[in-house]
């Protein structure tokens, strides 16, 4: 599909900025979808300075008197079965293009909360043809059918590139060399990595979402921006209790949740395994979609028959969080590791393994609980926050005050433009007017 954009004139002080973001796979509860697009942006910037902005992708800037940005989104539909044969931690593109739905959340995040006096989306150009017409309306601006050649446009028409892949970026780019190139690295595993790799003859500086992110890359300038929460989307629909009795839990139940991918490195039968060696009160909550949804569904059946529920989950996120009592990530491996700071924004006790966003993010038995993943450690965390709830409560009420201070979509979308301001005034000296 293609849209027909207006063309918006501004005075002489605007500039014009293209933002691209890289290709990703995005997959998550209702909305398991592959949607890779350029989202076009006006960038508004006093003065001469030319600044470009991107998130996730390649973001491009780009000169002129009415500044575009272009940003490239990639989310994946699958609606392949699930299978009993399990990832491996490091299976390759697909598995971690699709291991986390932040990088669409950041993407929208930017949008949103970017100034709107500096940066504006006039478009999107969609570069699979998977383009779920939900996720289109979420975007809020039309979007446009494309491929590698919008990016080759987008570089030369920027002076920005912001992006977070694809490997084929610098093959794309043969013979063209962006004014200023900027990497957002997701995670901390070698397909991370081999893209910096691939693609390190044309990235000036690396954007790490976590400080395990950063670890990565080495031998490229690189600044860790921690992503942030959108607090509308976790907002509440209907009551616990509502919520609770049409999942099955009574409120004598203590239910521990999971949201995420059901992939191997997220590790989610760990709760269920959990749950399992405990008294039959203790139950699991399970939101979200992916490969292992089936196995996981038939390994519950058999170890916990009746004391488990599986959801997912679209505009009412927000609805699971405060059905739970406590809330479980046991990843292996995280890029940053949303749902963290989501759950806590809920105001629930959060037990995580330190991968991604946790050794920032959580202090141990003041914000959050950290464990190493085991199956005993999950058991005696849960069980201290069920015999302990005045000091469950404690945790989760300073977890949600660490959310609402550092955790919102808002201070991730200022930092993105302060450093890119900062990055184009030190490679090329412009300088903005007060």
């Amino acid at each position: 599909m293609t849209y027909a954009i207006p063309m918006l004139w501004y005075q002489q002080h605007v500039r014009r900025i293209s933002l691209t973001l890289g290709r990703r796979f995005f997959h998550f509860c209702d909305l398991p979808l592959l949607f890779s697009h350029y989202a076009l942006l006006r960038l508004i910037v006093l003065g001469q300075l030319r600044l470009g902005l991107t998130c996730l992708g390649q973001l491009a800037l780009f000169l002129g008197k009415a500044e575009r940005v272009l940003i490239e989104l990639k989310r994946r539909k699958n609606h392949d079965p699930p299978r009993e044969t399990r990832e491996e931690p490091d299976a390759g593109p697909m598995r971690s293009m699709n291991k986390d739905r932040a990088v669409g959340d950041r993407f929208k995040g930017l949008i949103r909360f970017s100034d709107p006096q500096r940066m504006r989306i006039l478009r999107c150009i969609a570069t699979s043809p998977y383009v779920d017409p939900r996720v289109a309306a979420e975007m809020g601006v039309p979007v446009e059918m494309g491929k590698h050649l919008s990016v080759r446009r987008a570089a030369l028409e920027c002076d920005v590139l912001l992006t977070s892949g694809p490997a084929e970026l610098a093959y794309w780019l043969q013979g063209i060399r962006p004014k200023l190139c900027v990497f957002v690295a997701h995670g901390e595993c070698q397909y991370t990595q081999r893209i910096l790799d691939a693609n390190a003859s044309v990235l000036d500086h690396v954007v790490a979402v976590s400080g395990r992110a950063q670890q990565v890359c080495e031998g490229v300038p690189s600044t860790v921006i921690l992503n942030g929460v959108d607090a509308a989307h976790v907002a509440q629909s209907r009551a616990r209790e509502e919520v609770r009795s049409s999942l099955g839990f009574t409120e004598q139940d203590y239910v521990v949740g999971f949201v995420g991918r059901f992939s191997d490195e997220k590790r989610p039968q760990a709760i269920i395994e959990a749950v399992a060696q405990m008294p039959p009160q203790f139950k699991a909550l399970l939101v979200g979609w992916g490969p292992l949804r089936g196995p996981l569904m038939d390994y519950a059946n058999r170890t916990i028959p009746g004391r488990y529920a599986f959801a997912e989950a679209g505009d009412h996120l927000g609805d699971y969080y405060h059905a739970m009592d406590s809330f479980c990530m046991p990843s292996a491996t995280e890029g940053f590791g949303l749902v963290v700071l989501e759950a806590m924004l809920c105001g629930k006790p959060v037990i995580v393994t330190p991968v991604g966003c946790v050794p920032e993010v959580v202090r141990d038995r003041v914000n959050g609980v950290v464990v190493s993943g085991d199956c005993s450690s999950l058991i005696d965390a849960i069980s201290l926050l069920e015999q302990h709830p005045t000091w469950a409560q404690s945790i989760a009420n300073e977890g949600r005050a660490y959310a609402e201070r550092n955790g919102h979509a808002l201070r991730m979308a200022r930092d993105y433009q302060e450093l890119l301001t900062r990055l184009w005034r030190e490679q090329h000296g412009s300088t903005m007017a007060v």
